[in-house]
């Protein structure tokens, strides 16, 4: 949470790198209101994302269970009510800590990046925006002081979240060692000033300004925005990344980032160019069709690239439109369309609801295979249920948007309990704690 996420991941209150999720705050802005009448963004983030995937994921969609990262998947139009409850439920923290004052968040930064990670009239994104939108800006600004309840360190004015590890929900904001940017003892960069890295011997560890030109290093992480650290033999300095269109060396990673992880490009070389042979750093995604794929450096954590527009995919070395279902696909599920995947040899559309399968990996997002039995045919049905749907502590279907499986086996999904209600676990409470009654999780 917080900060950034990776591609394909989620970062709260941060930001997403390309092919992930934003979820900023936002301060009061109209819309609906809840949870201490802070603006409900988490609601239209919800709104947003699962429009999308129902409509046109083309790089797999995570709605966790048993559908993760099935690529190409879709979830249905059916559960359009209960994808947005799900990931609405995933946001929760991060809107507690708006309403709570630990952070605030510009709302306008955050739709820039929905706009750029979802497009409400295509399924074709630009993901070089969706870096700079997403990944590179800064939604929130931190508000709790030294000392305070934190979730997260973009929760920390001046400093850190200790969550003490073991994967603890909340801990303690942590002054800077170093607050005026000096020197100070640290353990991780995390635990330095903006501006600086923590230095790790040879003796005491501490605080040190991130590196300008000619400055030395051991990883860009070391280096000033725009400035990277190549993997070069010798002495290793900072050195300003290469533009787009400069020459490179594959393996050097020597192509500009604005951050350490941002790498919006990268080293590759670009067949059916004359241009001597040399390799050029390039945007890692491309804008049009056609374009030329994977043919980037690899190692130190550089992802691959180009990669292809979300309706393509990369056929040794260019991007090739995806094909629709029936179409021959190989053994490749990436050839296929979204909503479909190769199945012996031919793109086969994902199971909607009350289609026939024999596994779940047949099934849109957000619903599973029900009724087999020792390899026998099922059909694909919701995963999630509400309060009054069946539900199973023993597997699918699971309760959401403010409900729970009571006992054991096959149930009914119930309302979750208020404050000061009798519970045996956090999954009946409304605010996640049960201490032999129902109270506020530690991070409301």
């Amino acid at each position: 949470m917080g900060g950034g996420a990776a591609a394909g991941g989620t970062a709260m209150g941060g930001g997403a790198a390309a092919g992930g999720t934003a979820m900023g705050g936002g301060a009061a802005a109209g819309g609906t209101a809840s949870d201490g009448g802070v603006y409900d963004f988490c609601a239209e983030v919800a709104q947003r994302e699962c429009d999308f995937y129902i409509r046109c994921s083309a790089t797999g969609t995570v709605f966790g269970g048993a559908v993760t990262g099935r690529l190409n998947n879709i979830a249905p139009m059916s559960q359009r009510s209960l994808c947005e409850a799900t990931r609405r439920e995933e946001c929760v923290i991060e809107q507690a800590g708006e309403a709570r004052g630990r952070r605030a968040t510009n709302l306008t930064a955050l739709r820039a990046c929905l706009d750029a990670q979802f497009p409400s009239a295509s399924c074709q994104r630009d993901r070089n925006l969706t870096l700079t939108a997403c990944e590179t800006t800064a939604f929130t600004t931190p508000l709790a002081a030294p000392g305070s309840l934190c979730t997260s360190s973009d929760e920390c004015a001046g400093g850190s979240c200790n969550l003490g590890g073991g994967g603890n929900a909340c801990g303690q904001c942590v002054r800077f060692s170093n607050l005026d940017g000096g020197v100070g003892a640290c353990t991780t960069s995390a635990s330095c000033a903006p501006g600086t890295f923590c230095r790790l011997g040879p003796g005491p560890d501490f605080c040190a300004p991130l590196g300008g030109a000619d400055a030395g290093c051991n990883s860009t992480a070391e280096c000033a925005a725009g400035y990277v650290c190549p993997n070069t033999a010798g002495t290793r300095v900072c050195t300003f990344g290469k533009l787009e269109g400069e020459t490179c060396v594959k393996g050097r990673s020597e192509c500009f980032r604005s951050s350490p992880t941002s790498f919006e490009l990268v080293c590759a070389t670009q067949p059916g160019v004359t241009d001597g042979g040399a390799d050029r750093c390039v945007r890692r995604f491309n804008t049009t069709a056609g374009g030329f794929c994977n043919t980037s450096e690899t190692g130190n954590n550089i992802p691959t690239g180009p990669t292809c527009l979300d309706t393509e995919y990369c056929n040794n070395g260019l991007c090739e439109p995806r094909r629709a279902v029936s179409q021959p696909c190989g053994t490749n599920n990436e050839v296929c369309q979204a909503g479909s995947r190769c199945v012996q040899g031919i793109c086969t559309a994902y199971g909607d609801v009350g289609a026939t399968c024999t596994g779940s990996d047949q099934c849109k997002a957000l619903l599973y295979c029900a009724g087999t039995t020792m390899g026998g045919m099922g059909t694909c049905q919701p995963f999630l249920a509400v309060a009054g749907g069946t539900c199973s502590t023993n597997g699918f279907p699971n309760c959401t948007n403010g409900s729970y499986c009571p006992g054991q086996g096959t149930q009914t999904c119930v309302a979750q309990k208020a404050n000061g209600q009798v519970c045996m676990q956090s999954a009946e409470c409304l605010n996640g704690s049960c201490n032999g009654s129902c109270t506020n999780a530690c991070w409301r």
